[in-house]
């Protein structure tokens, strides 16, 4: 049989046999044009070497020169003709006014022209000779530029205890008098220059049990609150560490027996007046291990375990021998705290009323008004507070205006008697 030939009706591919009459093969195109065949890559790659070449041959006229490669410029343009530039007409000055006359040490960093700006150092001696209250701005356009160094800027403190001021227990790690002798109230305190002036420290408790309401306080308070946590609280190591972050002193609040127990309860912990000695060190260590970084401690209630000696005995002497400070809130009139910090050696202050007794914002602002009055009249005063969002936020619109009013705020360490 023979082919089947193109008019055949088995002239279709698929009817033909194998191998027999097939299509003629495209012609293959010249080897010029199969440049991304094999040898494409290679061309690639030798474009891409050709192109970094020529980049860094050149220099970018659009990018900058840093001022350490003036050297160089001068180099490349030793050999190159340049042309006289043209030669400008002389400013005329005679229109302009004259620049402030400053009569000061400081000295003058601008050019001379417009608005004076003088570089000051921080003494307050070497400032310009202005009038009292005068706002540089409107004397003559002087700027005064004060030296980094005399710009206060919001303290930081630690968040990390000292590993030489604590030691590990069965409850956690509790604070300790270091080898050298330095207490965890020397190490922890803010620092707080010699007061002169009426002067106000303040102390925001129960602060850990709310996360909301903790947060507000760390955020809206300025450094000199401090800060007094309760150890029962949560997240205490987080917020320890932003409250320090904000530069606050840092107290415990032990929860001791009010006058009424059961009754009026302080909560889990509380120290009994009528409990064995070793009871209470045991809860007292539980508590004194619920954080780190604190200056001292401060009684929660406790109007009668404040007033039976031996029941704070064991616990004075604790705190003492731990390099604490002992804060009474004043709260127990017959309390027994100063009397015993003075025998054990434990640094010492009591506070007086809290402000925000009636959590109402007319008197929480009578309260502080009245507190204002008091250190202006009989010097340095320490005064309690709650963190309640009112509280936080009236005391912290009256601290602004109180500053502006003469009075400073301080740590409650810096008005401690140090019984050492």
């Amino acid at each position: 049989m023979s082919p089947p030939n193109q008019t055949d009706a088995t002239a279709r591919p698929i009817d033909r046999p194998l191998g027999l009459d097939r299509p003629p093969a495209k012609p293959k195109s010249p080897r010029r044009f199969r440049l991304f065949g094999h040898g494409g890559p290679a061309f690639l790659a030798l474009l891409l070497l050709a192109g970094s070449i020529w980049t860094a041959s050149h220099r970018d006229p659009l990018r900058s020169l840093p001022a350490t490669a003036d050297a160089e410029i001068e180099m490349d343009t030793a050999g190159a003709e340049t042309p006289p530039a043209e030669t400008l007409p002389a400013a005329d000055v005679s229109d302009r006014p004259a620049g402030p006359t400053v009569s000061s040490p400081g000295q003058r960093i601008d050019n001379g022209s417009g608005p004076a700006i003088i570089r000051v150092a921080p003494d307050e001696t070497s400032l310009p000779d202005l009038p009292d209250g005068a706002n540089p701005a409107e004397t003559g356009g002087a700027i005064i530029v004060r030296d980094a160094a005399s710009l206060s800027a919001p303290m930081r403190l630690s968040g990390q205890p000292k590993p030489a001021l604590v030691e590990p227990s069965p409850a956690g790690l509790l604070p300790k008098i270091g080898p050298d002798g330095e207490r965890p109230f020397d190490a922890y305190r803010r620092p707080a220059e010699a007061i002169d002036g009426p002067a106000i420290a303040l102390i925001m408790g129960g602060l850990g049990l709310s996360q909301t309401g903790t947060q507000h306080a760390i955020r809206t308070l300025p450094g000199p609150v401090t800060f007094a946590f309760a150890p029962t609280g949560n997240s205490l190591s987080r917020w320890q560490q932003d409250a320090r972050a904000g530069g606050h002193e840092l107290l415990l609040q032990l929860p001791m027996e009010p006058f009424g127990y059961p009754s009026t309860n302080p909560g889990p912990g509380t120290l009994l007046a009528d409990a064995e000695p070793d009871e209470t060190l045991i809860l007292t260590r539980k508590a004194l291990a619920s954080m780190t970084n604190y200056a001292g401690i401060i009684n929660y209630m406790g109007g009668r375990f404040l007033t039976e000696n031996a029941a704070l005995q064991p616990v004075m002497k604790e705190i003492a021998g731990r390099g604490l400070m002992f804060v009474d809130d004043g709260t127990a009139p017959a309390s027994q705290a100063g009397r015993l910090a003075a025998r054990e050696g434990a640094p010492f202050v009591m506070a007086g009323d809290p402000v925000d007794a009636i959590r109402k914002p007319e008197m929480i602002r009578r309260a502080l008004a009245a507190l204002e009055a008091r250190a202006k009249e009989g010097g340095p005063v320490i005064a309690t507070a709650s963190a309640f969002r009112v509280t936080v936020d009236e005391l912290a619109r009256w601290m602004d205006a109180a500053e502006a009013r003469g009075i400073r705020f301080v740590p409650v360490s810096a008005l401690a008697q140090d019984n050492r």
